[in-house]
């Protein structure tokens, strides 16, 4: 499985709302990348097969690609995407 870097790379923050809030938070999956064959996801666990399985069930007929990165750049992840909603919020509600 491929290995990534995400702390500090642009990410669209936007795919993530592909995915319930538990695939992303509890699961710690993060859609990073996509096209019309396939999602690339980035995960912690690459030998948790729920997670997995859920993911591709979300991103069905197209292909899953997973890639692996480390808990800290996850969670980098999972703040600016917990911000990014935040805003969005905001800016629906003015």
């Amino acid at each position: 499985m491929p290995y990534r870097v995400l702390k500090n790379k642009y990410l669209d923050l936007a795919l993530g709302k592909q995915f319930s809030s538990s695939l992303i938070f509890d699961h710690k999956c993060f859609p990073v990348e996509q096209n019309e064959e396939s999602v690339t996801v980035a995960v912690i666990d690459p030998l948790d097969v729920v997670t997995i399985s859920e993911a591709e069930r979300k991103v069905f007929p197209r292909k899953l690609k997973a890639l692996l990165t480390s808990p800290e750049d996850m969670d980098d992840v999972l703040k600016r995407y917990r911000q990014y909603m935040v805003r969005e919020l905001t800016d629906k509600t003015k």
